[in-house]
């Protein structure tokens, strides 16, 4: 499996349409073969897109991410194992163990979640390692969960949205997500802070 992290210094980056740098990860019979730095054009989410296939990423982890890009990076076969925070060190080992639904690699105010593009929401999800774990075996299906309990994209009720947050610069809106305020996020167009639209 080839995984990326999206990362700012040696952290999961916050935010990963602005962010402009992953590492990526071989993973062979549990254990990092391969790993080196990609640089993503932060501003342009097509490219950021193409280079992720390009590379044959096959699961992407990151912190927030707005929907819209969510749901593009999937639809091309990618997971994306949102919301996720902590030292990219930590992380991958994490994932490796098939620990990396530990509340302690949460975002504040967020619990894992997996991006389901068929229905265009996210779902609560536990993160797993494809072809670890007790219950169940398989990756699940491209773009979508590779779940505890085997193939497929598992069960969970999508998140509380109310309204919008819009970026006061470039007036760029996103769904308002409950319980997470507007000013911690960045706005994905231009980065500034957001503030409730």
């Amino acid at each position: 499996m080839k995984a990326a992290v999206s990362t700012w210094q040696d952290r999961v980056a916050p935010v990963f349409d602005v962010s402009n740098t992953i590492v990526v990860v071989d993973i062979e019979s549990g254990a990092v073969s391969n790993r080196w730095s990609e640089y993503l054009d932060e501003n342009d989410s097509s490219a950021k897109i193409l280079r992720l296939a390009g590379l044959k990423i096959d699961m992407l982890v990151c912190g927030a991410i707005s929907k819209s890009l969510c749901h593009l990076i999937a639809a091309s076969g990618i997971t994306v194992v949102p919301f996720v925070s902590g030292r990219v060190n930590e992380v991958i080992q994490a994932l490796m163990d098939d620990r990396l639904n530990e509340e302690r690699f949460d975002m504040p105010g967020r619990r894992k979640c997996f991006f389901n593009p068929e229905k265009c929401s996210f779902k609560k999800k536990e993160a797993h390692m494809p072809g670890r774990g007790k219950s169940g075996q398989g990756a699940g299906q491209p773009g979508g969960c590779a779940g505890k309990t085997g193939p497929g994209r598992g069960q969970g009720g999508g998140m509380n949205t109310s309204g919008f947050c819009a970026c006061p610069q470039c007036g760029h809106k996103v769904e308002h997500v409950k319980g997470h305020p507007c000013y911690e996020q960045t706005c994905p167009s231009c980065g500034a802070a957001m503030s409730r639209g």
